[in-house]
């Protein structure tokens, strides 16, 4: 099997330069009538993703999660919360790992 390298600087292309591998003008000619249509088809198929984000972003901005039962915490609970909060942060400003 011969490697790739050597397969494919053996065959001689006169769409590329040997030297710089830069496309010669034939092949730029060749490829010019492409580029808008590529253009627009790459507009076309970049957004529809973005179409989707936008949509999806802007209905779950609308949604006010109202229907979604929390239950309430009482007020040491809510302290006691606080707390391991502020230890952790106070534990991480130390430059000690917190895991969990």
């Amino acid at each position: 099997m011969i490697p790739s390298f050597i397969r494919f600087s053996a065959r001689s292309d006169s769409y590329y330069s040997k030297d710089t591998y830069r496309m010669s003008a034939a092949m730029l000619r060749a490829r010019r009538p492409y580029f808008w249509r590529n253009m627009a088809g790459l507009v076309i198929l970049g957004s529809i993703p973005v179409a989707v984000y936008v949509y999806t972003f802007n209905f779950l901005h609308t949604d006010d999660l109202e229907d979604i039962p929390v239950p309430p915490l009482s007020d040491e609970k809510v302290k006691q919360l606080q707390k391991e909060y502020k230890e952790e942060k106070a534990k991480e400003a130390a430059g000690v790992t917190v895991r969990k």
